[in-house]
């Protein structure tokens, strides 16, 4: 999925989640950009407002009216004003200055929100959407956060991913159950989260290896609260673990910690969170696949879990269960990441 956020977590992304103009008071003066589960393809904003794309065309997800890959960026068809992106699987979104949603590329599950559940190869317009302030999306399904603090999902509604005490999947948007005062999204595997104004948590769908942070490995159809979590500054999400920044500076993990993603120092998975450890005045977080990134105070960066493609930056293969220096980053003021490549910039770009 992915994603491109003005916010202090991704990954949707995100947020506080995956593209908003302001919601609230995280950003601190970071940017953070973070493309989440798009191994083929990637999509980035450009210029005064428009979108561009690159890698796999499958579906028509680089939405440059062919269905074909690209090895170097081709412009997104007819997008302008857009404000924020988002990626899924083998979808892209773009949320417009007007509140309005955009979407291309694959739509299997409804995952375009159209009303159908064909490809296109050119934006089409989410359907019932308007004052959108931020969007996110997971492998085949995707959410947007209204100005009222509501949040609605559509696409693939497998384990119930889409919030609204179904199990089936939606081609138009449809409001996840009993949100309110929802201030930041993001999204996994199947799996999403919601902070709310007050600093806590909230979670739906796929519930195995504990992703929902709700003390079991059931899943759930509308939202339960994360466990423990009361003063939550932004959240991130990887394939099915996730991730809270905490109001002192730390960072709390709950979900799939086979290959180190939790950064307790174990192995092992944990249906409620747990403290990363060895971390503290974090500014952001962010996540791809099963690997976490934070960007610290200092202006360094530090990784930790899935290490197989080296993406933890860390001059060696190994997984790593606690957090380990991403090598040579100094003034690190972005990161992005994929499922198994991350990206920094640096102060003055």
């Amino acid at each position: 999925m992915e994603v491109s956020t003005l916010n202090t977590s991704c990954r949707n992304h995100a947020s506080p989640a995956l593209g908003s103009r302001r919601l609230g008071p995280w950003l601190g003066g970071v940017l953070v950009l973070c493309l989440v589960h798009v191994p083929f393809s990637s999509v980035t904003a450009k210029g005064a407002g428009s979108v561009w794309a690159w890698g796999s065309g499958a579906s028509g997800v680089l939405g440059d009216r062919v269905v074909g890959d690209r090895d170097v960026p081709v412009r997104v068809s007819g997008l302008h004003d857009v404000t924020a992106i988002a990626a899924g699987q083998d979808s892209g979104y773009a949320l417009l200055h007007n509140g309005t949603v955009m979407a291309w590329g694959s739509g299997a599950s409804g995952a375009l929100g159209d009303g159908k559940t064909a490809d296109s190869d050119v934006p089409v317009r989410v359907s019932r959407l308007r004052n959108v302030v931020a969007i996110t999306a997971g492998y085949y399904a995707a959410y947007a956060l209204a100005r009222n603090g509501t949040e609605v999902a559509w696409g693939d509604g497998i384990f119930g991913a889409l919030g609204d005490g179904k199990t089936a999947d939606s081609d138009k948007p449809v409001r996840v159950s009993s949100l309110q005062d929802v201030v930041a999204i993001t999204a996994g595997e199947d799996v999403a989260y919601a902070l709310l104004r007050d600093g806590t948590v909230r979670a739906w769908g796929i519930g195995i290896f504990g992703a929902l942070g709700d003390g079991s490995v059931m899943s759930s159809s509308v939202p339960v609260r994360v466990k423990d979590l009361a003063t939550v500054r932004a959240v991130a999400a990887g394939a099915v673990a996730a991730y809270a920044l905490l109001s002192n500076g730390t960072v709390a993990a709950w979900g799939s910690g086979g290959e180190g993603q939790l950064g307790n120092g174990t192995i092992v998975t944990s249906d409620q969170p747990v403290l990363v450890r060895g971390i503290s005045g974090v500014r952001a977080i962010c996540a791809g696949g099963e690997s976490a990134y934070a960007l610290l105070a200092s202006g360094s960066a530090v990784a930790w879990g899935g290490n197989s493609y080296g993406q933890l930056g860390h001059h060696d293969l190994r997984d790593h269960d606690i957090p380990v220096p991403v090598d040579g980053l100094r003034q690190v003021t972005a990161i992005a990441s994929g499922d198994y490549s991350v990206f920094a910039m640096t102060r003055g770009g």
